[in-house]
């Protein structure tokens, strides 16, 4: 490995998401860790798997931030897909009055900037890796993993994995 490699394969959880982001985000360290060797280790589609899988963490958490409960079906939690489409049908009710919480005025940027930002990750990145449909080279795959890792610093400023805001 040279250099730019091996400085990737050896970085910790909080070189990647910051302190914060292990301590808001704990069930998303060993998918970090592991996108970031992949990269050093020129796996490149595989190293996109592990930061969309983080990325589905952070979908899980705006959901339940935005007052949808986690549902089962068939005993399986939903996906990113049910997230994304969900919370796109909850935000748009919460723009237009309906069921709107106290906090919404506070929080209604953090929310749709967030929002995008993994809605333009699942059908850019996510669903392209997860279905076979592409293949990534390693400028690409440290680009994917260098936007997930400095989104999972900005939401973990005010989100936890738990939906809890602060």
């Amino acid at each position: 490995l040279d250099a730019k490699e091996r400085s990737y394969y050896a970085m910790s959880a909080a070189d990647l998401i910051g302190d914060l982001g292990v301590r808001r985000f704990p069930g998303i360290i060993n998918e970090v860790i592991e996108a970031a060797r992949c990269h050093s280790l020129s796996r490149n589609t595989a190293c996109v798997f592990h930061a969309m899988r983080c990325g589905e963490s952070i979908s899980r958490a705006i959901w339940i931030g935005i007052d949808k409960p986690l549902r089962q079906a068939n005993g399986v939690l939903q996906s990113w897909g049910d997230y994304r489409a969900e919370s796109d049908v909850r935000l748009v009710e919460l723009k237009a009055g309906k069921g709107r919480p106290t906090w919404w005025k506070d929080r209604r940027e953090f929310y749709e900037d967030v929002h995008a930002h993994l809605s333009t990750m699942y059908i850019a990145w996510r669903n392209p890796a997860m279905h076979l449909e592409k293949s990534y080279d390693s400028e690409r795959a440290g680009e994917i993993l260098n936007a997930l890792t400095a989104l999972v610093r900005a939401v973990s400023k005010h989100l936890d994995e738990a939906g809890a805001f602060t």
